[in-house]
C-alpha cells in the first residue's frame, strides 16, 4: 500500500518524522512552463492544495510576491480551521487533521527567486531552525517538477547553504528530472517511444496513433490526413479520427473529425492553437499533433470509462502503485477533468483486464530512460470493453492528488474507504451558511460521519471564501448519480458563485 511520501518527487535524504515536519510544494509548474497556462498560474493554483498537504502530514510551501499575501493566507487559515471544527462536530472526520505553518518563498519573474523571512513565521532563531529541519534540507517534496520549480529550489538551497545549513538535497537531480518531465509532457515523445514496441504482446494495448506538425494544418486535406495516419500506423483509416495537441494537459486543443466536418474542425483546432500561443505567450508557434482512431467509450456498467493508472517509478526494478483512478469530467466531450473515482472494484477490474505485469513492463521503458517519480497514464474502455491506452502521459500528480491524499488520510484515521469520488478540488461549492448545509445533509442521512461511514463529506477550500470541495465516500455509483442529478448539492449554495457545469463519468 502506498504511503504519503510515495506520492511525490523527492531527491535527497529522507528522514523520519521525529526530525520535524516535511515540506511539500504542490504546484502547477509544468502547466506554466509549457504555456498550457499563463505564467502566473503557479501562484493561482497553489491555494487548491494546503488542506491536502495537511492530510498527508506535511506543511505547504507557498510562493508569495509580497508580504501581505502571507497575511491573506493566515486569515484564510483561521476561517478554514473554524469550518473544520464545525464539520468535525457533525462528522468526527477531522479530529486528527493538523495544519502547520507554511514555508514562504518570494518569487519574482524579473529576477532570480530568493528566500525571505515572511510575515511572523520567522520570529527568532528557534522558530527558524524548527521550520528549516532535516526534512527540508534533505529535499522538499513535489507533486510535479518543472524547470521554473527546479530554479526556485536551487536558489532556495543556495540560500540555505549561506545560512550554514547542512543541505543534503540534490538540486541537480531536481533540475534533471524537470527536463525529463517537460520532455514526457509532450505526448509525441511517448508516441515515438512506443512505435518500435507497437506489436509487443507483453505491453498494454495502445490506440493506433500518428504524428504531424500543426504547421501542416493550413494545407491539410482529408486525403493527406488519412494518408498520414495510414502510413504511420500501417493500417486502414476509420471513418472518424481524433486529433489532439501533444502538449495540452486538459484536452482543450482536441477535435473529433470526419470527412464531412473536416474543414470546420481543422479550423477549430487551428484557432485553438493560435489562441494558446497568443494568450499564453508561448515561445513555440507550432506544436506536434497526435492523430488517433476515435474511441467509442463503453458506458455499460457503473464504472467510469476513462481511467488514469498512476505509479511512482523508484528505479528500473521498483514501481509503487499509487492508484487506478476513474476520471470524472465537467463536460460531455470529456475534456475538463474535475475529479477522481477510487474503488477496489475498479482497481481489480482494470488490473485484471490489462494485466499489471504488462503495466510494469511498460513503466520499465520510462525507468530505462531515467524517469523517476510519480507518473500517470490514461486509458479508455472501448466499445469492446477493452482498455486502450491513449498516449496521455502526465509526468506529475495534478488533479488526482486531492483524492489520493484524502483517501490516505481517512484510512490513517481508521475510517473505511471502499470507494471515494472527489468532485472538484477548486472550491466549486459555496455554502455561506455551513451549519445549515450540514444539518440538511445530516437530516437526509447523506452526511458521511464516523458512525455512518457512507455519504457526502465537505472539505473546506482556500480558493474562495466559504467554498468547499465535495467527496462521496462508500456511496454506490448509482446513488451518486441520483444525488448529483437532484438539487441536493445546490440547496443552500450561493448560486451566483456556482462553478460546476456538470458531472460526467
Amino acid at each position: 500500500m502506498a504511503q504519503p511520501f510515495d506520492l511525490f518527487f523527492h531527491f535527497g535524504i529522507k528522514h523520519n518524522q521525529c526530525c520535524g515536519i516535511p515540506v511539500v510544494w504542490l504546484n502547477g509548474g509544468i502547466m506554466a512552463d509549457t504555456g498550457s497556462e499563463k505564467k502566473d498560474y503557479i501562484f493561482h493554483n497553489q491555494f487548491r492544495y494546503p488542506i491536502y498537504a495537511a492530510m498527508v502530514g506535511m506543511r505547504p510551501l507557498l510562493l508569495v510576491q509580497e508580504k501581505n499575501q502571507c497575511r491573506l493566507y493566515d486569515e484564510r487559515l483561521t476561517r478554514i480551521k473554524d469550518q473544520l471544527n464545525l464539520i468535525n462536530s457533525f462528522t468526527g472526520c477531522f479530529h486528527g487533521l493538523n495544519f502547520f505553518p507554511p514555508l514562504f518563498i518570494h518569487y519574482d519573474y524579473s529576477m532570480p527567486p530568493y528566500y525571505i523571512n515572511a510575515g511572523d513565521h520567522f520570529n527568532g532563531t528557534n522558530q527558524y531552525n524548527d521550520l528549516i529541519n532535516p526534512h527540508v534540507t534533505g529535499g522538499i517534496y513535489l507533486n510535479q517538477v518543472s524547470p521554473s520549480v527546479a530554479r526556485v529550489l536551487e536558489s532556495f538551497y543556495q540560500e540555505m547553504s549561506t545560512h550554514k545549513f547542512d543541505v543534503t538535497a540534490r538540486p541537480g537531480e531536481y533540475r534533471r528530472m524537470a527536463r525529463e518531465a517537460l520532455f514526457w509532457h509532450d505526448k509525441s515523445n511517448y508516441v515515438n517511444l512506443m512505435n518500435p514496441c507497437s506489436h509487443v504482446n507483453d505491453l498494454p494495448c495502445h490506440i493506433p496513433s500518428a504524428l504531424m506538425s500543426s504547421d501542416e494544418l493550413d494545407s491539410l486535406t482529408w486525403e493527406t490526413l488519412v494518408s498520414c495516419f495510414c502510413s504511420q500506423t500501417r493500417g486502414s483509416c476509420p471513418e472518424r479520427l481524433y486529433i489532439k495537441s501533444g502538449i495540452e494537459a486538459a484536452g482543450e486543443v482536441a477535435v473529433s473529425i470526419t470527412q464531412d466536418d473536416f474543414r470546420s474542425k481543422i479550423e477549430l483546432i487551428r484557432k485553438e492553437i493560435q489562441k494558446k500561443i497568443q494568450i499564453m505567450g508561448r515561445p513555440d508557434v507550432s506544436v506536434n499533433l497526435i492523430i488517433q482512431e476515435h474511441i467509442h467509450r463503453q458506458h455499460t456498467g457503473s464504472l467510469p470509462a476513462g481511467i488514469g493508472i498512476t505509479y511512482n517509478i523508484v528505479s528500473e526494478n521498483r514501481f509503487i502503485r499509487l492508484g487506478v483512478i476513474g476520471q470524472i469530467y465537467e463536460d460531455p466531450e470529456y475534456k475538463t477533468f474535475i475529479g477522481s473515482y477510487h474503488s477496489s472494484r475498479l482497481t481489480d477490474h482494470v488490473l485484471s483486464q490489462v494485466g499489471e505485469d504488462k503495466i510494469i513492463n511498460f513503466l520499465r521503458l520510462f525507468a530505462q530512460n531515467r524517469y523517476r517519480g510519480p507518473v500517470n497514464f490514461d486509458a479508455i474502455r472501448n466499445a469492446d470493453g477493452k482498455y486502450m491506452f491513449i498516449y496521455d502521459c502526465n509526468p506529475r500528480l495534478g488533479g488526482t492528488f486531492p483524492g489520493l491524499a484524502f483517501k490516505l488520510y481517512l484510512e490513517s484515521q481508521g475510517f473505511l474507504v471502499n470507494s471515494l469520488l472527489t468532485l472538484g478540488y477548486r472550491g466549486r461549492f459555496v455554502y455561506p451558511d455551513l451549519k445549515s448545509k450540514l444539518l440538511q445533509l445530516d437530516n437526509l442521512d447523506l452526511l458521511y460521519t464516523s458512525k455512518r461511514q457512507k455519504g457526502l463529506c465537505l472539505i473546506p477550500s482556500f480558493v474562495r471564501p466559504d467554498s468547499f470541495d465535495a467527496a462521496f465516500i462508500n456511496v454506490p455509483e448509482g446513488e451518486i448519480k441520483q444525488i448529483i442529478e437532484s438539487s441536493t448539492l445546490d440547496l443552500l449554495s450561493d448560486e451566483t458563485r456556482k462553478d460546476l457545469g456538470g458531472v460526467y463519468f
